[in-house]
């Protein structure tokens, strides 16, 4: 815009030289004026190719930066996306977001179903017990693969009891909700370990007791929701 004021003044002055103290001849104004339109035009097709160019890579960017912070499969975050994203986020908004429910599960007995139906049906267990669990989720709450069929889920906003309450629901509608494989039912359940964090300095303890919880859970049968540590 800038380079559009200056050449019209220039053209100004061009078409009225009696405001200067200079005379041109017609074509030497002809070609000034002809070679000031080239350029302006060529200044335009650069900027607006570079332009472009700029708005593609940041494009790319974008997309591999949602790649990188996106499991592949279920197509829900992974553990980069909570450590470089989403907990930054809550440590920031504390006051908005704390107390913050986090809850580790897994699948019960995974090993066997790709035992018994390869890792293909395996994988398609894995989507549906994300599909499950996401629809009984609220929107700003987020579950995350952390590993193979591990899960990390953060409640933010959420008390304890509330938050047990929901782990006993997940437990409950993923065993009240089979896979469905040629018509054949496989019950799918999941073992969860429920804690709580009350502020942002908690967060890495909480998900240290979850996991334990979790392991808890599984060593005192599986299908079930711990959320106090035995002493």
């Amino acid at each position: 815009m800038a380079n559009i004021v200056v050449f019209g003044l220039v053209f100004f002055l061009l078409e009225n030289q009696h405001l200067i103290i200079a005379e041109y001849r017609e074509e030497e104004v002809a070609r000034f004026q002809a070679s000031m339109f080239v350029t302006i035009v060529a200044a335009f097709i650069t900027e607006f190719f570079r332009g472009q160019s700029q708005n593609e890579l940041a494009q790319v960017s974008i997309e591999k930066n949602h790649q990188a912070n996106t499991d592949p499969l279920t197509k829900i975050p992974n553990r980069r996306f909570l450590i470089n994203s989403y907990l930054p986020l809550l440590q920031q908004n504390e006051e908005s977001l704390f107390p913050v429910a986090v809850i580790a599960t897994d699948i019960d007995f995974f090993k066997r179903v790709n035992d018994q139906y390869g890792h293909v049906v395996g994988d398609d267990v894995i989507c549906h017990v994300v599909k499950v669990i996401k629809s009984n989720l609220r929107n700003g709450d987020v579950i995350a693969r952390v590993g193979g069929e591990e899960f990390m889920i953060l409640l933010p906003n959420t008390e304890y009891d509330s938050a047990v309450s929901i782990g006993q629901k997940l437990n409950r509608v993923l065993h009240y909700s089979p896979f469905v494989l040629d018509e054949q039912d496989i019950n799918i359940t999941i073992s969860l370990g429920v804690t709580l964090a009350n502020r942002p300095d908690e967060l890495s303890k909480a998900a240290s007791d979850a996991d334990k919880l979790l392991y808890q859970a599984k060593s005192n049968g599986r299908n079930r929701v711990e959320s106090k540590l035995e002493s």
